[in-house]
């Protein structure tokens, strides 16, 4: 089949179907906002916004705005393959940014594939969750205006993809009959546990090997969001009970999702200046956004692992520290329940409990062995659920086969 992917930062959530149904013999062409000719072997078409948002528009439209824009945009790149002869049998497009608005405008034959990441609701997500960021005034107006454009995508696809079962659970109940849940999934043989690894530590050349007491914390960015603030405020404690260990935080300093701190300070800084006095600064490592290959080996070295967010989207590196068989310690939220259960595949903690925090991670560094049947678990749960190529391809391809031409 001939296949479209829209998505304004190709490949993102499409990393792994995208080359493997060109693999498969299908032909694959990407739509995206990227400049690149080829992106991972596939040919990319570049689109580009015609303006910014209007000037004084009220914040709760912009969102409104900046989607109709890119959906304009994205029909009009459309409109051009279409001229040029070319018309897709599948197209898949993620949601969240407005581009899958207007496809049917120009190909009325295709069939659209939505991918929905996250519908906004004021109670049950991550607004009103930290009472320590209360959510500004009227936030249940602006999620309503956040979602216009993912409701008329839901209307308008004609099957919605969506990674997780706390994700759809947050959809219309109208709508989640039309959207199948199917992770866009892991590589469960790179992510594996690896009792053979080393890692040199750039600056003091230190050589890190397994068995040594590592404590890892991963984010894309460094934000409350993730429970940053929380893992920072409980590192005095556990560092005082186990001086020895070495703590990799890897992460920017950006904020990605959510807001910059109102103090014009990184997240990152704000809390680090907020414990630093109670810190040894030696023993602790802020990596920044490293290499896929070093964060695996960070993982495989971990002898504790944190994992905290609001209710949110579950990050792709807590199903690779299952993966490599770390010994999880998450936040007791719905969505990571899904994937993490007490005492079988992790442990779970109050997320706004710091002392909880340490004290359970404190139990996983003094006795690791006690919890290994944990990190075998989590690896079994994260292989049979979210392994790609065994699990979540065979359900993409039989999705995709129901709706052949």
């Amino acid at each position: 089949m001939r296949i479209l992917f829209i998505h304004q930062n190709f490949p993102g959530q499409y990393a792994r179907l995208a080359p493997a149904l060109q693999h498969l013999g299908h032909e694959v062409l990407a739509l995206s906002q990227r400049t690149e000719s080829l992106i991972g072997g596939i040919r990319n078409i570049n689109y580009r916004l015609s303006s910014g948002n209007t000037p004084d528009l009220h914040p709760f439209l912009i969102n409104i705005e900046s989607a109709y824009k890119r959906g304009e945009a994205v029909a009009a790149s459309c409109a051009t393959l279409n001229a040029q002869g070319y018309q897709p049998d599948i197209i898949y497009a993620h949601s969240g940014w407005g581009e899958a608005l207007f496809l049917k405008e120009v190909w009325p034959k295709a069939r659209v594939v939505a991918y929905f990441e996250y519908f906004y609701h004021e109670f049950g997500g991550d607004l009103n969750f930290d009472p320590e960021f209360p959510p500004e005034p009227h936030v249940g107006r602006k999620c309503t205006v956040r979602n216009l454009h993912l409701l008329a995508t839901l209307d308008s696809c004609d099957i919605g993809v969506t990674a997780t079962h706390w994700q759809h659970s947050l959809l219309p109940l109208a709508y989640q009959p039309k959207v199948h849940v199917i992770h866009e999934g892991i590589d469960t043989q790179l992510a594996h546990p690896n009792t053979g690894v080393t890692l040199q530590i750039q600056e003091t050349g230190d050589c890190i090997q397994y068995g040594d007491k590592v404590l890892t914390f991963v984010n894309r960015n460094l934000k409350p969001a993730r429970g940053y603030h929380q893992f920072m405020r409980a590192l005095p404690a556990i560092q005082q009970a186990h001086p020895d260990m070495r703590v990799f935080i890897v992460g920017g300093d950006s904020f990605s999702y959510g807001k910059a701190s109102l103090s014009g300070q990184t997240w990152k800084q704000l809390f680090l200046e907020e414990v630093q006095a109670h810190l040894d600064m030696r023993r602790i490592h802020f990596t920044g956004q490293i290499p896929y290959a070093i964060f695996l080996k960070l993982l495989q070295l971990s002898r504790a692992h944190v994992y905290l967010s609001y209710p949110f989207v579950v990050s792709w590196s807590l199903l690779e520290a299952m993966s490599t068989g770390c010994r999880i310690i998450a936040a007791d939220t719905a969505p990571i329940r899904e994937v993490i259960s007490h005492e079988n595949t992790g442990l779970l903690i109050d997320f706004l409990s710091p002392d909880a925090l340490a004290t359970t991670v404190c139990q996983v560094l003094s006795a690791p062995e006690r919890y290994e049947t944990l990190a075998d678990h989590a690896r079994a749960h994260a292989i049979q659920h979210y392994d790609f190529t065994q699990t979540c391809l065979p359900q993409h391809l039989k999705l995709l086969h129901s709706m052949r031409p």
